[in-house]
């Protein structure tokens, strides 16, 4: 190829380059002693040659005018021409036979070693065919052949502007194959491939849009030429085993964690897979692990115990055929966290004999979400109130005329109280019932209480009557007596329903963070949200009173009914290892400790555990920490059978005794605060666990429970591995939760059903792993923007110091409120919008 298609070199570039650090340069008549790689030092001398009438070389004399001949340093070739042919030395033997221009060849003899570095500078100093070869490399096919397969005569160098070639070049340098490539960071990257690649993945965007024209063309005016579907498809692959190979260094570096599994049907596949979704929880982090199919088995216990074991272990039975590697460290696996099915309850109970040093774990927030369903279920009260809200709501949101005419009133509704209020108010509408969970039915009632005047007058009006028709006009005139007539008794119900059911709600919300770990603190929510379930019986006892037709019998059996429910699903959630975990926070200790001194420890209790007779009854109960430390003690020690177990081997037998007795000698020293444990000895210890965890629930903790037993003052070697394991338990399942919405999310459009198993699998970790990188990004940005807002703050404060105080100035406390929680726990909330619905009744 000439010099006017796109190649753009210099030759003294090319050459200053090349002599002497690749080739040596030996003139007519020369001999050189030459450094090789291959060979070490090797004398070298000038071979003239010529051609016999066969077209072979054979050794004569030197012509005259002959260029210099160039012996390359990693190689045994000689040989000589001009610069641009004397360059190609470094191209690759193989190449495709449309890959120099038709008419032109290579030009001399391809070098054994071709050196990466070489051939990226030579493409740098703008030599066409190394520019063309990295594109080829890079999977840039439209870009490659159009860099100099059609030559000088079909391209001038204004085809190509300075700047596109620049942006070319710097493409060029990431290969596909590069594993290098996939473990960068990359969101701050310039990979326009691979960000490409992430971004189809993140947002359901299937690769077929790579071969769009329109698409290929704007990339074109930008400057880039986009690889093929194939390339994406195998630049997706590499993404994925990268993303897998993060998480094991995770693994390694985090310690011990929960794994959480839950099942999941794809709804939106052509084979209607089911698939066992894995994430892991350490340190307040979570990540989607792996993935099974289990869309050729049944899901009974067995079948789910050994795919779930399959994740740490491979000492299984193979019932359901070869499963993938261990992904997760045995060592790392702290506890396994499931919802309660009654085959998980069976998995885990099964589990404990497998493998006993797994804590097994009933999620806390299938277990509080089980509480609720059958609190509506089972007290007529509860009952009674959902069906008249169920009513309402159902009819207002399934029959179209209804739903259109019910959103316009809403909204004008918004628009009064935003113009009386002079605040933003956000549009409300009837919420859509969710049968798989419980805690939907709180929200329904809550919103159609809500929505309760735009309700009345819509219902009140004859184009209810006209919009509903004649086969919904019994269900009219129930909703009708309902909501209008009986307008006092609905709103009564709506409070009664907030009051019973906003602990449960609350604790909900909490018990799906992964940020916040309540596993510490989890038996005195237990304590918290029985106590508060039940006062409310006693504190509302005239409202609910006043919906029941024999008031005192009802009352006293609701009450006891309600007592029973929570107790037992309580029950569920309270095993050795939640027990135990009661002591793992110190400042409980402390608070032990303070409660022993004043009250003494002349109560007594049972042997056994059992919430109905020996919980305490509530946060301010005078024996709450005794109790609870007196049964986490218990606990502990049956835990400390599941890490240290008894064995047939007499020498395993006696070396864990001995450590299980260390156990218990540490522990008591522990809770006594004495020996090892003394405040003067260990103060850096006792200090940093002063935070109420029940009192800031959302407050993140100054020094995290597993941060706080590594510290190296401690002596206390079992204890602490102890405290490590149960610092490593997540009392929810709510990771794998959403590593089933990554699925949905990326890979549930029906556009995208044709996706295999395994596509789906490795886009899963692909928008994991990217996504946490952002949401990381986010949050940096976030505390800067906090952290340049108080020391603003602290500047005006610094310039008003002169200024004499108010006294009684009310002082100003900042509070961290989980995100969504306001609307749980906020009163006016709930009436703000419904206060003015007094008005149907006279009407």
């Amino acid at each position: 190829m000439g010099r006017g298609g796109f190649d753009d070199r210099d030759n003294k570039q090319v050459m200053g380059f090349l002599v002497p650090q690749h080739f040596v340069a030996l003139q007519p008549g020369q001999s050189a002693l030459v450094d090789t790689t291959y060979a070490g030092q090797l004398q070298c001398q000038y071979k003239p040659t010529r051609k016999n009438k066969n077209s072979e070389e054979v050794v004569g004399e030197a012509p005259e005018g002959k260029t210099i001949q160039y012996k390359c340093k990693h190689c045994s070739a000689q040989f000589s021409g001009p610069p641009r042919r004397v360059a190609n030395h470094f191209l690759p033997k193989t190449l495709p036979s449309d890959f120099f221009p038709k008419g032109t060849s290579r030009g001399c003899e391809p070098c054994n070693a071709p050196l990466r570095e070489v051939q990226q500078r030579l493409a740098e100093l703008g030599c066409s065919e190394y520019g063309k070869l990295l594109a080829m490399e890079a999977g840039k096919e439209e870009e490659a052949r159009a860099m100099c397969a059609l030559g000088p005569r079909f391209q001038s160098k204004a085809a190509f502007a300075p700047e596109v070639n620049s942006k070319v070049a710097e493409q060029t340098k990431y290969r596909v194959d590069d594993e290098q490539r996939y473990r960068k960071p990359l969101l701050n990257g310039s990979d326009v491939a691979r960000l490409l690649g992430v971004a189809f993945a993140r947002k359901a965007i299937p690769l077929t849009v790579v071969e769009d024209e329109f698409f290929k063309r704007a990339f074109e005016v930008l400057g880039y030429s986009l690889p093929s579907r194939k390339v994406f498809e195998n630049m997706r692959a590499r993404e994925s085993a990268a993303a897998q190979e993060v998480n094991q260094k995770w693994f390694r570096a985090t310690g011990f964690g929960t794994v959480c599994a839950d099942t999941r049907k794809m709804h939106e596949g052509k084979d209607k897979n089911h698939m066992l979704n894995f994430s892991f929880v350490s340190k307040a982090e979570e990540r989607y692990v792996r993935s099974g199919d289990m869309s050729a088995f049944a899901k009974d216990c067995n079948n789910n115990l050994e795919f779930i074991r399959s994740a740490w272990t491979e000492d299984h039975s193979n019932r359901c055929g070869p499963h993938l590697a261990p992904t997760i460290p045995l060592s790392c696996v702290a506890g396994l966290c499931l919802d309660q099915p009654n085959t998980n309850v069976a998995v885990l109970r099964e589990l404990q004999l497998v493998d006993p040093s797994v804590a097994p774990i009933a999620c806390s927030f299938h277990g509080y979400d089980g509480i609720l369903g059958k609190l509506f279920e089972k007290v007529p009260l509860l009952a009674q109130i959902w069906r008249m809200y169920h009513r309402l709501n159902r009819l207002s949101r399934n029959l179209s005329r209804v739903r259109s005419a019910l959103t316009s009133k809403c909204q004008e509704h918004a628009k009064a109280v935003a113009a009386a209020s002079g605040k933003k108010v956000k549009n409300r509408y009837f919420v859509k019932l969710r049968t798989s969970r419980n805690y939907p039915k709180y929200l329904v009632v809550k919103r159609a209480y809500q929505l309760m005047k735009p309700a009345c007058q819509y219902y009140r009006s004859p184009a209810a009557i006209q919009d509903a028709g004649p086969e919904k006009a019994e269900a009219l005139a129930k909703v009708k007596e309902d909501s209008v007539a009986n307008s006092a008794t609905f709103r009564t119900g709506a409070k009664v329903v907030s009051a019973l059911l906003r602990p449960l709600m609350q604790k909900l919300r909490l018990a799906d963070s992964t940020r916040q770990n309540m596993f510490s603190c989890l038996m005195l929510h237990h304590v918290d949200v029985r106590s508060r379930c039940m006062d409310v019986w006693v504190s509302e006892a005239d409202q609910i009173k006043s919906l029941m037709t024999n008031p005192d019998l009802q009352h006293e059996e609701g009450k006891k009914q309600t007592q029973d429910i929570v107790t037992e699903g309580i029950k569920k959630l309270s095993n050795i290892w939640v027990r135990a975990a009661h002591l793992l926070d110190p400042y409980h200790i402390i608070l032990y400790r303070k409660e022993k001194e004043e009250h003494g420890n002349d109560f007594r209790l049972q042997a056994d555990y059992d919430p109905k007779k020996n919980m305490p009854g509530g946060l301010e109960d005078t024996k709450l920490h005794r109790t609870l430390v007196h049964f986490g003690m218990k606990a502990m020690d049956a835990v400390s059978l599941t890490i240290w177990p008894e064995a047939e081997d007499e020498a395993t037998k006696a070396a864990n005794r001995k450590q299980r007795q260390m156990l218990r000698t540490q522990l008591k020293q522990y809770v006594d605060q004495s020996t090892n444990f003394e405040e003067s000895r260990v103060p850096n210890f006792w200090y940093d666990a002063e935070f109420d965890a029940m009192a800031k629930p959302y407050d993140v903790r100054p020094v995290p429970l597993w941060q706080l037993w590594e510290y190296s003052e401690l002596t206390a070697p079992q204890l602490q591995h102890v405290m490590q394991r149960l610092a490593g338990l997540w009392p929810s399942q709510g990771s794998c939760e959403r590593a089933n919405g990554i699925f949905e999310y990326t890979t549930g459009a029906k556009r995208r059903n044709s996706l295999s198993m395994s596509s789906r699998i490795d886009i899963a970790f692909i928008a994991d792993r990217h996504g946490r990188e952002t949401r990381q990004k986010r949050h940096r940005a976030n505390k800067v923007a906090v952290k340049s807002k108080h020391l603003a703050s602290d500047s005006e404060e610094s310039e008003g110091d002169d200024e004499p105080d108010v006294e009684g100035a009310p002082e100003v406390s900042l509070k961290a409120v989980a995100p969504g929680d306001a609307a749980v726990n906020s009163d006016d909330e709930w009436s703000s919008d419904s206060s003015s619905c007094s008005g149907s009744e006279s009407d």
